[in-house]
């Protein structure tokens, strides 16, 4: 081995001389100098924690984007809403109505306040559109009746 090879030997072990494949210096750490600035440790406190900031331009833009989407989906589903209202169900004649162990058949094609209106004239007065839902059972084509709570206290009988 000849003197020049020995030095460069020695510059290598000390880190200094050549560079090394990435282009950076032998003696500097590679992740130090290429990687941005860590995230704070987890579990410590930010600015942001402590204090309540201003949100930033983009922030801001990004919560109205996220508004507006909102009120879209509110509005469709409203409208949504409005069109299933719009067409009442109609039970066709023929139709089983089933209440208190009796059984009665649609003389003519309803809608739910026609067959409760119906029910309501002579046999079961209690049976008033506001205070009761029909449950329509499509495979053995069947109306049930079925009262609905009362908010406060118990039920009263109408007359």
């Amino acid at each position: 081995m000849t003197d020049q090879d020995n030095t460069q030997d020695n510059n290598q072990d000390k880190g200094q001389g050549q560079a090394n494949p990435r282009g950076t210096a032998a003696g500097t750490n590679d992740a130090t100098a290429a990687a941005p600035p860590a995230a704070p440790p987890e579990g410590t406190t930010t600015a942001g924690a402590l204090f309540e900031l201003e949100p930033t331009p983009e922030e801001k833009r990004a919560a109205q984007r996220e508004a507006k989407k909102k009120a879209e989906e509110r509005a469709q589903a409203q409208r949504g809403a409005a069109a299933t209202k719009a067409a009442p169900t109609k039970y066709r004649e023929g139709t089983e109505v089933r209440y208190q162990r009796h059984t009665l058949t649609l003389p003519k094609e309803m809608t739910a306040k026609e067959v409760l209106d119906w029910l309501s004239e002579d046999d079961f007065p209690e049976l008033a559109f506001e205070e009761t839902e029909l449950r329509h059972d499509k495979e053995k084509n069947r109306l049930v009746p079925v009262r609905k709570a009362q908010k406060k206290g118990a039920v009263a009988w109408r007359s």
